[in-house]
């Protein structure tokens, strides 16, 4: 019986149900791994990462956190109005330009 090798699982993620030419050029670029193209949006909070060895495209915050995990890294902080000691920054909020009617 022939040894048969399991190739990396690489999601790539798009932005609807049919990938465009440049991302299947994308993909097919990928050489020696098995490809899946996976809709970005439909990945909703709370969703559980399905098994995977990377990742490619438009990488929805849950995979780049697990990605991150698998490699034993912390993904950076998103950047946030707060200041250091955790209150908000003035000027920081989208009511900060709001002035009450004369």
């Amino acid at each position: 019986m022939a040894n048969i090798k399991k190739l990396p699982v690489v999601l790539f993620f798009i932005a609807g149900p049919v990938p465009t030419e440049e991302e299947q050029a994308q993909a097919e670029a990928l050489e020696g791994v098995n490809v899946k193209f996976r809709n970005a949006s439909l990945v909703l909070p709370g969703h559980s990462p399905e098994a995977f060895d990377d990742v490619a495209g438009l990488v929805p915050e849950i995979y780049e956190e697990a990605k991150a995990e698998q490699e034993g890294t912390k993904k950076p902080a998103r950047k946030s109005a707060k200041s250091d000691d955790g209150t908000k920054e003035p000027g920081k909020s989208a009511a900060a330009g709001w002035k009450p009617n004369a």
